[in-house]
Order: structure tokens, then sequence, then C-alpha cells
């Protein structure tokens, strides 16, 4: 069966439900990882009813900004992803319709059964597809036995997932989480990371104009303009450089390999953190277009080097390094396959 075109609203009331209806799953799906994404399995798989010939979206509702940055102004949670690249993920792992909701402090104020007949208003779902952590409404006050409680009268089926949990590599961690994937994350463990997204953690910005230092010494850099995603730990690592489409700059170069510095630049007493992606093997003119680096993993921490030539030779060894884990990499070939048509 043909999925439609996916759709991105911002309204419940923008939603037209049909005679179909709709299999909703609820919440705020940052990083859509593979815990979020076996809800959007599922939803799927509950979209699938014998003996109607038109099968119900798979509606996924979602929240910008995360509620805690409005509930928690003064700690603000940095995001695994945007809200944009959050419905682009969504929609690419199997919902037909993502509904970002703006969370003001009103929604958050509504309560639980209040909030859940609003969805079911505009949506008409046939089912609910959650976890079960799922909370919902003011304070939270609602969790996924409530949602049985107020579906059951309706005729509404309310399918519980349970939680995906991470390999045995990653010690210390049982299941999936985007609490968890931000912690290793922060500890600079994107390969581990990797794991619980189901592809590398990514970095996106403009390249803004440095002070050039990179080229004088034989390696420019990108450097990207205030990425909105969790920034891992301060050092090097490699990783996938994409280009994204961004207006009259939109001409796409292939994936490259990159090598990623993240964090201040102590050999020349710098300061403020930056981001800058040396792009092995291209030339060209990158200032104004929009990249994207997802990173594979940490090669080091930060090292305030003696002078300029033990800074070349260690960024040659962090390039072959670099070069070594890209070309051992899967993620990169999927992407250089799809990038050639192949």
């Amino acid at each position: 069966m043909n999925r439609p075109t996916p759709r991105f609203l911002r309204r419940l009331n923008e939603f037209e439900a049909g005679k179909a209806g709709s299999i909703v799953t609820i919440g705020n799906f940052d990083g859509v990882h593979l815990g979020h994404q076996e809800l959007i399995r599922a939803a799927r798989e509950a979209a699938v009813i014998p003996g109607v010939a038109v099968a119900p979206l798979v509606v996924a509702v979602t929240f910008d900004p995360l509620p805690a940055a409005v509930l928690r102004p003064e700690r603000p949670e940095a995001r695994l992803t945007s809200a944009e690249r959050r419905q682009e993920l969504l929609a690419a792992v199997g919902a037909d319709v993502v509904i970002t909701l703006e969370t003001k402090t009103s929604l958050l104020q509504v309560e639980a059964e209040a909030f859940i007949a609003e969805v079911i208003g505009w949506l008409r779902p046939r089912a609910f597809v959650e976890g079960p952590d799922f909370f919902f409404g003011r304070n939270r006050g609602g969790n996924i036995e409530r949602l049985r409680g107020i579906c059951d009268p309706r005729g509404i089926r309310v399918i519980e997932v349970p939680p995906v949990p991470f390999g045995p590599d990653v010690a210390g961690v049982r299941r999936i989480s985007s609490t968890a994937i931000r912690t290793l994350i922060r500890e600079g463990k994107v390969d581990l990371a990797a794991q619980g997204l189901g592809r590398p953690h990514a970095l996106s910005g403009d390249v803004r104009r440095g002070d050039g230092r990179g080229a004088t010494i034989g390696f420019p850099t990108a450097n990207l303009g205030d990425p909105p995603e969790l920034l891992p730990a301060e050092g090097v690592y490699a990783g996938i450089a994409t280009q994204l489409p961004s207006g009259e700059n939109s001409g796409a170069i292939p994936p490259r390999a990159a090598a990623i510095n993240i964090g201040t630049q102590p050999t020349f007493s710098g300061m403020q953190p930056r981001v800058e992606a040396h792009l092995l093997d291209h030339a060209g003119d990158l200032y104004g277009k929009t990249l994207r680096v997802e990173l594979l993993k940490r090669i080091r921490g930060v090292v305030k080097f003696d002078g300029v030539e033990a800074l070349v030779t260690q960024i040659r060894r962090d390039v072959e390094e670099t070069r070594r884990i890209v070309a051992e990499s899967p993620h990169f070939a999927r992407l250089a396959s799809s990038a050639t048509g192949g």
C-alpha cells in the first residue's frame, strides 16, 4: 500500500480525520531514537485493519519547544534534534502526519482528561500507542492507566509498547531514552549514543567566517554557527559532513568524511567554544551554506600544544584516523550510495 505524502501541521484542528480516523502516538520524541521508532512501527501495524479499505493515518503529536524548556526556563535542556529535524525523522520512520503543538503555559495547564478529550475530538483515533512511562496533562497527571480509563468506554484501544533495551556494551544503561542518550553525548560517547538513536548524533548550522587560521596551516575548516542540538564533550571527532538545502546556496556536495573539533582553541588561547569541521578531500567555498555533521566517534580530547608544528602533526593523525573510521562506517556507505543513486 502506498503511503500518502507526509504532512506537518501545527494545530489539532488542522487534521482531517475522515472516516478512517487515526492511530495516535503522543510524546516529545526528542532524538526520534529506537524507542520512539518502535512506537511508530507499532502504530503502523495497528493501522492495518482487515476489511478496511482505507487505513487510518498514523499521527505523531509532539511539542515545540520541549515542555521542560517552558516549565524550567532557568535550566534549559539542549535538544537532540530541532523541531524541523524531528518532523523529518518521524515521517521517515512511518508517521503520516506530524502535529507539532506550540508549547505554551496555557497548554501545560490543561488537565489530563481535557487534553485527551481534545485529541480524541479532533483526531478521532482508533487507538493510542504509547510506552509505559507516558505522562500527559497538567503536572503530568495522566499516565498509561489513566489513558486506558478514558479510552476504554469510548471503544478506543490503548496499545502499550515496552521500552527498547540498550546493547550490552552500554554499561549501566538498561533502556533507551532521550535522557540516557543525552548523558552519553555529554560524556563524548557518541558511538554509544548512536546505538540508541539508530544513527549518529548530528549538529547543524550555517557556515560562518572564522579567523581563517585553519587554512593557513593546511586544514581549512567550516565553522558552524550556533548549532541548536546538544553539543558533546569537547574534543576531536570523526564524522560525516552533508550539505543541506538552504535557499540559493542549495547546490549539494556529496557526503564527506570530516574531522570535527568541538570546543575552544587552547593552543591559540581561544576561549569561545566552536564547532569546526575539516572536510576531507573537499575544495571549495562553504560560506553561507548549511551543513549537517554527524558524529561517529570521539578521537581525543582537547589538548594545548607547544606550538603550531606540534598541532599540525596531531591534526594529520586525526585526519588519518577520521579517514579510517569513516571508511569502516556502514552509515557512511549508505549515505554515499544514496547520494549517487545507488
